[in-house]
């Protein structure tokens, strides 16, 4: 093998505020792109990726990673684009960049990297003694350790309202509360989830419900949370959010499975998509749902200029 010049540095680098969405020209041979957003590390394979901005001055730049295959000729990784700068007043920042500064923010405060926000939820004060009202679930890395994934639940309190729209508009006055993390090994594997999952359960819980009722059913994210040894049995837990629509009727809603398996020795935390199709091998149980109120259950929060910036 020899290694080849380096890569063609990005080009085209551009911010488009309303999704979010930093894109560049691809670069030919490239395997993937590395991104340095405010000076955090970021990876994409594709020529775009959807950032959560969490500064009112951000700056990004994008490099070029090479395959590394060596059994044949391979390039070496192309040097940094020049950056491009992006700037949000604070009081002109749309509903979608008050939630994501905000919650940026306290993701750093803990630090925390975020990689996917999963699930937004208004919770009633009274039943919570901590006294916040919204909840924002993301799957995250801790900055200190860039291996392990967590499912991150951010918990703000803000001026109560009747909706969780209005809640947002003023957004950027919320207080975060505090935040709880379980560690996962594994999100966004939704392919065999409904059929060879839910379905093969055969539970009347609350996915079986809306499936029952002529509901399709669509996932929009899950993550595995990682498992531990229970006795002489594997346990470990499945959260899927998912669209449900019959109709002009859209529900979204986030559900949590248990799942035990008889046998302990598999490494079921790396390889449970195959206990999901065998009722032989596991049981399992549904263990938490939430229903989201008007539809703000969000993949990267993408939606929700579509549903608040009217």
């Amino acid at each position: 093998s020899s290694l080849q010049p380096p890569l063609s540095v990005p080009t085209g680098l551009a911010f488009d505020a309303e999704t979010s969405t930093l894109s560049w020209t691809p670069v030919d041979n490239a395997y993937s792109y590395q991104i340095d957003y405010n000076g955090n590390t970021l990876e994409a394979t594709e020529s775009s990726i959807v950032i959560i901005i969490t500064a009112e001055d951000n700056v990004f730049k994008v490099k070029a990673i090479a395959d590394k295959d060596t059994s044949n000729n391979y390039y070496s990784d192309s040097a940094w684009s020049a950056s491009i700068s992006y700037h949000v007043e604070q009081n002109t920042m749309s509903v979608y960049e008050k939630v994501n500064a905000k919650l940026g923010a306290a993701a750093t405060e803990k630090n925390y990297e975020i990689i996917k926000v999963i699930g937004v939820t208004w919770v009633s004060v009274d039943a919570n003694k901590y006294g916040d009202n919204v909840h924002i679930t993301a799957i995250c890395k801790k900055t200190s350790n860039k291996d392990q994934l967590y499912e991150v639940v951010f918990c703000f309190g803000c001026s109560y309202a009747n909706s969780i729209s209005a809640m947002f508009e003023g957004f950027e006055q919320a207080t975060f509360t505090g935040e709880t993390n379980t560690k996962t090994v594994n999100y966004d594997s939704v392919s065999c989830l409904i059929e060879g999952f839910v379905l093969g359960t055969g539970d009347a819980g609350s996915m079986a419900s809306f499936l029952n009722a002529g509901y399709t059913v669509t996932p929009i994210v899950s993550s595995v949370q990682e498992g531990s040894n229970v006795g002489s049995k594997f346990r470990f837990e499945v959260t899927i959010t998912a669209k449900a629509e019959n109709g002009a009727l859209v529900e979204y809603f986030t559900i949590t499975y248990r799942i035990t398996v008889n046998d302990r020795s598999s490494d079921a935390k790396y390889n449970y998509e195959g206990f999901l199709f065998s009722s032989k091998y596991r049981t399992v149980e549904e263990i938490g749902y939430v229903h989201h109120n008007e539809s703000t259950t969000l993949s990267y929060m993408s939606d929700l200029i579509a549903v608040y910036d009217k």
